[in-house]
């Protein structure tokens, strides 16, 4: 059933990403040092994770187009394919790879991503979205989509 195909898609991208962000603070933690040199080191651990989760996410274009989710066609495939180019730029650079930048980008693509997937495995999953659930895919954008972006453009420029 797609509600089957959905719940193993969300929960096979929640677990690329909280992978992705766990190797990633691992890193942080390792080298006690939460800014410069460890996030210069983010992409060495997690960027196959990214890779791979960044690019499942063409198949949302498809969830869209097909109308297996509600979520509208041109603002998906612009936020996917918008990451998927920066993904390219950082995969095909090796030098944009040991920035901060791509590292704040890692950190918050991932963290952003294990909200996003918690969110919609909850909503497949359970008759009510736990409200601190409800609230973090609401708010956690307020800090996570700046230091994204920041992250995006100091990769991709």
């Amino acid at each position: 059933s797609m509600k089957a195909y959905l719940v193993g898609y969300n929960s096979f991208c929640l677990v690329v990403w909280s992978l992705a962000c766990v190797l990633a603070l691992l890193k942080l933690w390792e080298k006690k040092d939460l800014g410069r040199e460890a996030l210069e080191e983010v992409w060495e651990v997690s960027g196959f994770l990214v890779q791979i989760g960044q690019t499942a996410m063409i198949l949302e274009i498809l969830h869209a187009a097909f109308g297996f989710v509600r979520s509208p066609l041109f603002t998906t495939s612009l936020q996917v394919c918008s990451r998927l180019w920066i993904l390219i730029v950082a995969s095909k650079i090796p030098e944009t790879q040991e920035t901060q930048a791509c590292g704040l980008m890692v950190l918050s693509w991932s963290s952003v991503e294990i909200v996003r997937y918690s969110f919609y495995l909850s909503a497949l999953l359970m008759t009510r979205v736990p409200y601190l659930l409800f609230w973090l895919r609401y708010s956690v954008f307020y800090i996570l989509y700046p230091t994204g972006i920041t992250g995006e453009l100091g990769t991709a420029f």
